[in-house]
């Protein structure tokens, strides 16, 4: 996430040994960092997590079991929360509140400026789950969750009363995979509409107020939807690219990206990340490094970025969707490294 205090930006990474760290988004210097320490003996390693930002506070997840309030200019701790399970999504800041899940689908309401628990409510536990850090989407009174379970479940903001709850599990498909209802990424909120994905094959369009889904697509993806105007641009589990009208969900265009590293002999499955759009391009990144682009009007690619596996060792892996930021994108990729491209 990035941030601007003191005339600087800032981007913040919780890495996978737990370190909160603020970089420059302008020259990559390292302004602060922290470590995020258990606060049990038997707890040496940690999964999950994530960081939102807000003002002058930088609100972090852990996968130790607690939520912090850090100061964004210092990262001084100014309040921390215990919750008894891990955190496994990134926090969502809306209207002086906190929402963030826990590893067992418990959703919890917190207070931005002390930390104490508002509300919780708990969906359905699933053990099986796609390693990400989804969040909950908020706009007005509306708040919509997304759980491994594949339940994505709309709340009243202010005390946590269910408006409506859909599942976007679809049956009928038989591999081991398939059958991980996850909804890895968050929904996205446009013009009254919900859209969401769940890896197991499905993505929706449903209304806000009612809970009424609008159009449905055989689309299992594990990456958040971007929207431009009335269009929707999402990528597959099986790396096809898709623009579809928001509002009807009819298909524009599509475009299958490259699948596999052997492609012969169909081995080394590449999978994409995003899509962000910037400077009128539809920004992928790659699990074997680097990014492709594509035209938000016909779907062709137009670039693509192979980074320099000399500079950015030992393997440049890209799982996390990018951001732009001022002209430029900025990566994160598998071994811990940040990377700005112009």
């Amino acid at each position: 996430v990035a941030a601007a205090a003191s005339n600087t930006i800032f981007i913040f990474v919780l890495d996978a040994a737990q370190r909160v760290v603020a970089v420059s988004a302008d020259t990559g210097e390292r302004l602060w960092d922290k470590q995020i320490e258990s606060t049990a003996r038997y707890d040496n390693v940690a999964l999950g997590g994530g960081l939102a930002v807000s003002g002058n506070r930088l609100i972090v997840a852990s996968g130790f079991g607690y939520v912090l309030s850090l100061d964004v200019a210092t990262g001084r701790e100014i309040w921390r929360q215990t919750m008894q399970a891990p955190m496994v999504g990134a926090p969502t800041i809306y209207e002086g509140r906190i929402f963030v899940s826990s590893n067992n689908n418990e959703l919890f309401a917190l207070s931005f400026e002390t930390g104490d628990v508002d509300w919780t409510d708990q969906a359905i536990a699933e053990s099986a789950r796609v390693l990400s850090s989804p969040s909950a989407a908020a706009v007005e009174d509306l708040l919509v969750a997304p759980f491994t379970s594949g339940e994505l479940i709309a709340y009243l903001s202010s005390n946590g009363r269910r408006l409506w709850t859909d599942a976007l599990s679809r049956s009928g498909r038989f591999t081991p995979i398939s059958q991980i209802n996850d909804i890895a990424a968050r929904p996205v909120l446009h013009r009254g509409l919900v859209f969401a994905a769940s890896q197991s094959g499905i993505l929706a369009a449903i209304d806000g107020r009612s809970g009424q889904r609008v159009w449905a697509l055989p689309f299992g993806s594990t990456q958040a939807p971007a929207i431009s105007g009335e269009f929707l641009f999402a990528v597959s589990v099986d790396a096809e690219v898709i623009c579809v009208e928001a509002r009807t969900g009819r298909v524009v265009w599509y475009q299958q990206l490259e699948q596999y590293k052997d492609p012969d002999d169909a081995k080394g499955r590449i999978a994409y990340s995003g899509p962000i759009i910037a400077s009128n391009r539809l920004v992928l990144g790659k699990s074997t490094g680097g990014a492709v682009a594509l035209s938000p009007q016909t779907g062709q690619i137009t670039d693509t970025l192979e980074f320099n596996v000399a500079r950015v060792y030992p393997r440049p892996s890209l799982f996390i969707e990018p951001i732009a930021y001022n002209g430029r994108l900025i990566f994160l990729n598998d071994s811990a490294t940040l990377i700005s491209v112009r």
